[in-house]
């Protein structure tokens, strides 16, 4: 029974199998589609949806002038006269006299006594 039972179920199961598979592949039940007008349609609403470009003025550089101060080294030559003035020894004599006083304190012992 269970035999019987497995071959209606397999015979019913390919059965509805192919169906499916001729209705999948079989011809399409809608009429064919023209190509060449899809694609001409197409591009006319392409070019309508372009905008014109339209010229975008440049930015303009912007100067900036800053004056840095440079110290500058310049070798200058200058000419002078200078006049030379040669001395000559001279030898001076300087007397110092010093006076020395001496006192001297006189006492007089006598020999006797007294």
């Amino acid at each position: 029974m269970l035999a019987g039972i497995r071959h209606k179920a397999g015979l019913l199961l390919g059965c509805s199998l192919f169906a499916v598979v001729m209705a999948a592949c079989g011809g399409s039940g809608s009429p064919e589609l023209d190509i060449e007008a899809t694609i001409e349609a197409r591009i006319e609403l392409a070019k309508a949806s372009l905008i014109a470009p339209t010229a975008v003025p440049l930015p303009t550089p912007l100067v900036v002038i800053k004056e840095v101060p440079v110290e500058v080294i310049k070798e200058v030559i200058v000419e002078k006269t200078v006049e030379v003035v040669k001395e000559i020894p001279v030898e001076m004599v300087v007397v110092q006299t010093k006076e020395v006083i001496v006192e001297k304190e006189v006492v007089k012992k006598s020999l006797w006594k007294r």
